[in-house]
């Protein structure tokens, strides 16, 4: 049986039950409260929230909000607002989400940070405006900033914030940009973002991703972790098909130039922490791929840069050292149009140079001093490679445009440092020209000092491409030809060397107005080619050049190809003074000028060279040429004392040879007192036929044969020229006429025979000296004066130039002078005679014309004498013949000085039978005879007897009415002659000229005694062995020249 319970166990049991009762009472009561506030939340809260929401963020925003519902749960502390839309103030879409979900950690009321379990936020957009005038669409919900006051430290902390997960998911993000040229318009969707365990405080890092797209498919990406105090961060990164045209509105003016395409993907690890004492900014495996990048000149179509791809790899950084590092950057297949304008610009730099550049300050500060200078950041580029680009390059800056292509370009260039100036850098390139042709350059270079050595290859590259830039300094067109080149080159500083060797292959160029071939060979090579610039000097160890080949066109207007091909370039103007202001001063003196160049070459080869000439002025043309001409110049050297060793031997034509030895020192047309160069020129056997067009034209005859000799020694030294030429023209000999209206009025023919001798050759020494310092001192120019004078000395003093070939006189040799009456020569003129003999003998080509000449008074009155004296042999004659029938006849007889009298005294007496009278100037005059005195008949002429050297009338006169009468009888004057002081004793002399004058000699025995002067001189050159088909006699002139016979060389 159980004991009674005791009162203080029934009160302590009635107690227990009512505090049970209690506590009860309170948990339903709290319970019921919790239900309450639950259905509260539930249900009765989100009501109030939204319509206070929309109440309060309406009025703070000043725009339209909306909300379709808000959701609470009370047991989880989480609430979802959903419909959200806030208007813009233009009644557009400002920002709105589908619903934003924020499940509040209910730790956080124990925990000294705000937790979140998770926040979602699901299908946010949020349209944002830059307006033109440079606001946003939300500017306005930007509070004004206030007085500048020094923040106040905040006493406490900000509460820690942690998140267990943040997810944006389907979110939208639409930007518009008013302000640009052409507005701007992007929508960023969908864009999601995860965060996991975020955490404002210390701690490891929450990892998140962010992912969006673009509506022009561009994709954004960002994974990795991420802690706030202190920041810190790792991940990766990347943007993918960022099209480069879509934000043309952003670069449009900065640039003159259109992106038709391209797509810019970024790709990179990042580690960012910003701990006191051991910050990290690094950034590592990064990648900038520029895909299908199409760059256009602003309003053009085609591309000027097409990219297909351009890919950075390996790129590395560190913002706290700084340093940077990137390990190979790469372009694939690019292609270039570059274009050179007529102003020198590049397009592609024209390209990159904004539309209006804004104009300079009109005041400029004072430029700061300078500071000492920073150090370069660590930056590194392990490569830099180009692969297959394509170069389309057009210059037109030149009269013709250039066009060029590079085919082919690799370039690889290794182990770049910013920062280590001293690091070696590999350079690798390899070019291939569309034109022909391939370049490879290989070696190492350093910046600072500045160095390079090279190793460059250059096989083939064509030269036809290069032809506009010749033509702004020759008008020639480069046809064909190649250019090879092998060597080292290199760079110390500002000094640059080469060794190596160059060779130029199938080279032709034409002249520009004709298209005619101008120049042309076959090779050039230049072996051991060794060239520095400090000091300036170049070796070269030998030159070949093989099949060289040149014309020299004379054109139809007389221009010459030459004249053309090599015109000068237009003179820069004279800089003018200011207007108003005084002419500029010039200076007229100059820096004095340094040491020459040294150099050498150890030897020239030539091969089988080939010079024509064609000359179209004349008709028909000239064609001419020297060929196969081949040599050597050894030895040649800028020092004054080094001579080279010439000899070149060619053909004239294929026939004539031509031959060029000598000494050759380089030094030799400066003043340098040591140098000299010695040369002989021999040419043999030129054969002149194909110059007969000039001969025709000039001389006015046309060439029947000839060859040319030649023979020249010179020196020169100290710029002054001593040549000996001699020209020697083998059987020159000239043809029919061609009457040519360019022919010289000189006798050529004359000239001819003048100077051909006994062999056919025509000698002409033309010894040249003068000084290359004076400008009107040209070589050829001495010798063709030397030629003409010699053509204007056989026209106007041809004897004096026998004279001076054959030592006979001068002008004088022209003429024969006779006595008056006589036929042959006075004897002085022997020694012409001999002369003329000489001449005409080594001159087998000359002719002489012979003419002969009288003295109208001089010789009529020798005549006259001579026909007195043959009346005295007659009279003489017919005495004897009585006494001896026998005797000789009248010409044979000799006529002594006292017969002479006695027959003049009474042929005198006869005649004047009343005397004479002598004047006191010595001159007579006959008495007059009375009409009733019977004169005397006058004896008549009978033929000439030619058995004497002239032609002399003998006279048969009629037998006298009386007797001789003695001289003494004629004196026979009246007292008043005497007593008005007239002589009356004529001499000797004077009745044989009172005879005399009544003799005849008519114009044809003055004609007669010319002829028979004409023959005799015929007579003694013809004793002198010149054939008689050589001189000619001519016609005595109407107008007689003299007592001489005048002779004509022809």
């Amino acid at each position: 049986m159980k004991p009674s319970p005791k009162i203080q166990d029934l009160r302590a049991e009635q107690s227990h039950r009512d505090r049970g009762r209690r506590r009860l009472r309170r948990c339903l009561v709290a319970i019921g409260v919790v239900v309450l506030l639950v259905l509260f939340g539930f249900f009765g809260l989100p009501p109030i929230i939204k319509a206070q929401a929309v109440k309060h963020l309406s009025a703070a925003l000043g725009r339209e909000v909306t909300i379709e519902r808000v959701r609470i749960n009370p047991l989880v502390l989480s609430v979802a607002v959903e419909g959200l839309a806030i208007k813009d103030r233009d009644a557009g879409p400002f920002v709105g989400w589908k619903r934003l979900y924020v499940n509040f950690d209910s730790w956080s009321l124990f925990t000294g940070e705000w937790r979140f379990q998770e926040i979602e936020l699901n299908g946010f957009s949020s349209r944002v405006v830059l307006h033109k005038d440079g606001t946003f669409n939300f500017s306005d919900l930007i509070p004004a900033p206030a007085a500048s006051t020094p923040p106040a430290a905040p006493s406490t902390p900000a509460r820690p914030v942690r998140i267990g997960k943040l997810t944006i998911i389907s979110a939208a993000f639409d930007f518009t940009d008013e302000g640009r040229p052409a507005p701007f318009s992007t929508e960023v969707a969908p864009l999601s973002f995860t965060i996991e365990d975020f955490r404002t405080l210390d701690g490891p890092g929450a990892p998140y991703a962010f992912a969006a797209t673009t509506e022009a498919g561009e994709s954004f990406d960002w994974r990795g972790t991420l802690s706030v105090n202190p920041l810190r961060s790792t991940g990766e990164f990347s943007i993918g098909k960022l099209a480069l045209k879509k934000y043309a509105p952003y670069y449009a003016d900065r640039m003159r130039a259109d992106i038709l395409d391209g797509t810019l993907d970024i790709a990179a690890h990042y580690t960012i922490d910003l701990t006191e004492g051991a910050r990290v900014l690094g950034l590592n495996n990064g990648v900038i791929k520029l895909g299908n990048l199409q760059v256009a000149e602003r309003g053009v179509s085609s591309p000027a840069i097409e990219l297909p791809a351009l890919t950075i790899t390996g790129i590395s950084a560190d913002g706290v050292k700084p340093s940077a590092g990137i390990q190979r950057i790469s372009l694939d297949q690019a292609h270039l149009r570059i274009r050179r304008d007529a102003g020198g610009a590049l397009n592609l730099l024209t390209m990159l140079t904004p539309e209006k550049i804004p104009a300079a300050p009109a005041t400029t500060a004072a430029a700061p001093a300078p500071s000492a200078p920073v150090a370069l950041p660590d930056v590194k580029l392990d490569e830099f490679a180009i692969t297959g680009l394509l170069v389309d390059f057009e210059d037109r800056t030149t009269p013709t445009p250039a066009k060029n292509t590079i085919e082919k370009l690799d370039l690889s260039v290794k182990h770049l440092s910013l920062s280590e100036a001293a690091a070696p850098v590999a350079i690798n390139l390899a070019v291939v020209l569309a034109s022909g042709g391939e370049l490879a350059v290989e070696g190492s270079a350093v910046r600072e000092p500045l160095a390079a050595n090279l190793l460059v290859k250059a096989t083939a590259l064509s030269l036809s491409g290069f032809t506009p830039y010749v033509e702004p300094f020759l008008n020639l067109r480069l046809a064909s030809g190649t250019v090879s080149l092998s060597g080292k080159a290199g760079v110390a500083g500002s000094a640059a060397t080469f060794q190596g060797d160059v060779s130029v292959d199938q080279f032709a160029a034409l002249d520009g107005a004709q298209a005619e071939d101008f120049a042309k060979f076959a090779s050039l090579a230049i072996r051991g080619l060794d060239v520095t610039t400090e000091p300036l000097a170049a070796k070269i160890a030998e030159i070949n050049l093989v099949d060289p080949a040149g014309r020299f066109v004379i054109n139809a207007d007389k221009s010459t190809n030459f004249a053309t091909v090599l015109r000068a370039s237009a003179a820069t103007p004279a800089s003018k003074p200011a207007s108003g202001g005084p002419p500029a001063k010039t200076k007229t003196g100059a820096p004095a000028a340094g040491p020459s160049p040294a150099w050498s070459l150890g030897k020239f080869t030539l091969t089988n060279g080939s010079f024509a000439l064609t000359d179209r002025s004349i008709k028909p043309a000239v064609q001419t040429a020297l060929n196969q001409l081949s040599g050597t110049v050894t030895g040649l050297s800028s020092a004054d004392l080094q001579r080279g060793d010439v000899d070149f031997h060619g053909k004239v034509d294929g026939i004539g040879s031509i031959a060029i030895t000598g000494k050759l020192n380089a030094r030799a047309v400066t003043p340098a007192p040591n140098a000299a160069t010695d040369f002989v020129i021999d040419a043999r056997s030129i054969d002149l036929s194909p110059l007969s067009p000039y001969i025709g034209a000039y001389a006015g005859y046309e060439l029947a044969r000839g060859s040319l000799t030649l023979d020249v020694k010179s020196h020169l030294a100290q710029r002054k020229i001593d040549s000996a030429n001699v020209i020697t023209l083998n059987q020159f000999t000239l043809g029919q006429a061609t009457n040519s209206p360019e022919a010289t009025k000189l006798p050529v023919r004359l000239g001819v025979a003048l100077l051909k001798d006994i062999d056919g050759n025509i000698v002409i020494d033309v010894p040249v000296k003068g000084s290359l310092d004076d400008p009107n001192f040209k070589i050829g120019r001495v010798v063709l004066r030397v030629i003409v004078n010699l053509l204007t000395k056989a026209a106007v003093s041809p004897f004096s130039l026998i004279g001076a070939m054959f030592g006979g006189g001068g002008d004088e040799l022209a003429y024969q002078e006779f006595a008056p009456g006589e036929v042959n020569p006075l004897p002085a003129e022997a020694a012409k005679i001999e002369t003329l003999r000489k001449a005409l003998k080594a001159r087998p080509a000359l002719n002489l014309d012979i003419t002969g000449s009288f003295d109208a008074a001089a010789d009529q009155d020798a005549l006259r004498q001579q026909q007195l004296t043959g009346q005295l042999r007659v009279k003489l004659w017919e005495e004897r013949r009585v006494q001896d029938p026998a005797t000789l006849p009248p010409e044979q007889i000799e006529l002594s000085p006292q017969d002479e009298a006695r027959l003049v005294a009474g042929l005198f007496a006869e005649k004047f039978p009343a005397g004479v009278v002598v004047k006191p100037d010595g001159s007579t005059m006959a008495v007059p005879v009375p009409k009733s005195e019977a004169r005397a008949e006058r004896p008549e002429p009978r033929a000439y007897h030619r058995g004497q050297p002239i032609l002399r009338p003998v006279f048969e006169p009629k037998p006298a009415p009386r007797s001789i009468v003695p001289p003494s009888s004629i004196v026979n004057v009246s007292k008043d002659m005497q007593v008005q002081g007239i002589s009356t004793a004529p001499t000797l002399a004077d009745m044989r000229r009172l005879l005399a004058a009544d003799l005849v000699v008519t114009d044809d025995d003055l004609r007669q005694l010319a002829t028979a002067r004409a023959q005799q001189v015929r007579t003694l050159l013809e004793s002198g062995q010149i054939a008689p088909e050589r001189l000619f006699l001519t016609p005595v002139p109407v107008q007689p020249k003299g007592a001489r016979v005048l002779l004509q060389l022809k």
